[in-house]
């Protein structure tokens, strides 16, 4: 199949400006980690002191990623109908009220509903800072900087995990969603200063008019996209089911176990460290191999890892530095779809493919953890999760090798 026509910024060394705009949307998806991750870091604490069972802290994480699921599907059309900078500031404003209304809740509710408007916030920035870094980027250079675009979720998340355990042992929990709530809003006002329009959204727009509101998911359905598009979406959803697991319950994982809370905080850093690492091979590796070999290779390899450490103790001597690649693989594995699916679709659609991508997927992120925590409440041990979990990510890998495109394979 050939590559969708359109215009394609030329291969050229990147201008500072444009080195500017793709290390913006780095800081945007690293505030978006904290967003997303301090609940992680801060449930088994909040969980002690509301007196809460897993299952309903498993409630906690699956409101934050149904909002999610509802900013991707709701916002992300928006960015290709009213531009990407106007449904960044929206986004973002939803992300400091969500935060602040955590940092003040008083009951489960509270918490519940102010985590379902942080969700929305975020399932409205990342389908846009996608497209901005594509559209930002020579040909040679937009898997790698798409990539480095998904790393900052990782490095925001291990940011927070090392913030996490100084302040929280000291101030307590809603001082830290204070915090980010606070770099939310300064992400606000960089962004209104500072972050131009899509120059190739702009001009596709100018020569191909904007497109009627519910048009979309029609076009994402098409013919000539459809047998991407459910691919994308079966890809995602399984891979949310597993990674969200991780990355919501490792730290409440290791603390069962029997480790201190500031050891069980240090294991979800781990984790993300590993995420890191691994987002960050993206760009460098799926130039030599193509995304589709990439993805498959990484989930592939996160199987294997994740069967090995249910033979084992988070709290053994391989325990940590397999936690390591288990984040490596799985976070390098999933987040591959962002750059593959702003290849799959033209500009006028593409903020559109990727929120319709990652927002069905997300019914995977809220069912997974959900799940966990409800087999965590009726007994099944750890080690059995770890095996279970495993298996949505051989059928992600099947799903990501089947996309059809040429440029995801140079």
């Amino acid at each position: 199949m050939h590559d969708l026509p359109g215009p394609r910024p030329a291969a050229a060394t990147l201008t500072p400006t444009r080195w500017a705009i793709v290390g913006l949307c780095i800081l945007l998806n690293m505030a978006d980690g904290m967003d997303v991750l301090v609940l992680s870091f801060t449930a088994p604490l909040i969980a002690s002191q509301w007196h809460l069972p897993p299952d309903q802290v498993g409630w906690l994480f699956s409101a934050g990623l149904l909002g999610m699921m509802a900013g991707c599907l709701a916002l992300a059309p928006q960015a290709d109908r009213l531009g990407r900078k106007p449904v960044l500031l929206a986004s973002l404003l939803l992300n400091a009220l969500g935060l602040a209304g955590a940092a003040t809740a008083g009951y489960i509710g509270q918490l519940l509903a102010a985590r379902f408007v942080t969700g929305v916030g975020v399932g409205g920035i990342l389908p846009a800072i996608a497209a901005i870094a594509m559209e930002s980027s020579g040909e040679r250079r937009r898997n790698l900087n798409v990539g480095l675009v998904q790393a900052g979720w990782p490095a925001g998340a291990l940011l927070t995990g090392y913030v996490a355990s100084a302040v929280i042992a000291s101030s307590g929990w809603r001082v830290l969603f204070g915090g980010i709530a606070a770099v939310a809003v300064l992400m606000f006002l960089l962004v209104a200063a500072w972050m131009p329009e899509s120059t190739e959204l702009l001009e596709r727009r100018r020569t191909a008019g904007t497109r009627p509101a519910g048009r979309a998911v029609l076009e994402l359905l098409s013919p000539e996209h459809v047998a991407a598009t459910w691919r994308l979406w079966v890809g995602t959803f399984f891979a949310f089911m597993t990674l969200y697991t991780l990355i919501s319950w490792v730290p409440s994982f290791a603390g069962s176990a029997g480790l201190r809370l500031e050891a069980a905080i240090h294991a979800g850093t781990v984790l993300n460290l590993g995420a890191l690492a691994g987002t960050c091979a993206i760009g460098v590796v799926s130039r030599w191999i193509g995304l589709r070999r990439f993805t498959l290779c990484a989930l592939l390899l996160a199987i294997v890892s994740m069967l090995a450490f249910s033979q084992g103790s988070i709290g053994g001597s391989f325990g940590l530095p397999l936690i390591f690649l288990i984040g490596a693989t799985v976070q390098g594995g999933f987040n591959s779809y962002y750059p593959i699916a702003t290849r799959v679709y033209p500009p006028e659609l593409r903020a559109s493919g990727v929120g319709f991508a990652m927002g069905i997927g997300r019914a995977g992120a809220v069912l997974g953890p959900l799940a966990a925590g409800y087999l965590l409440a009726a007994g099944v041990p750890m080690s059995r999760l770890f095996i279970g979990f495993s298996v949505p990510l051989l059928v992600s890998a099947i799903a990501a090798y089947g996309i059809r495109r040429e440029s995801l394979d140079r």
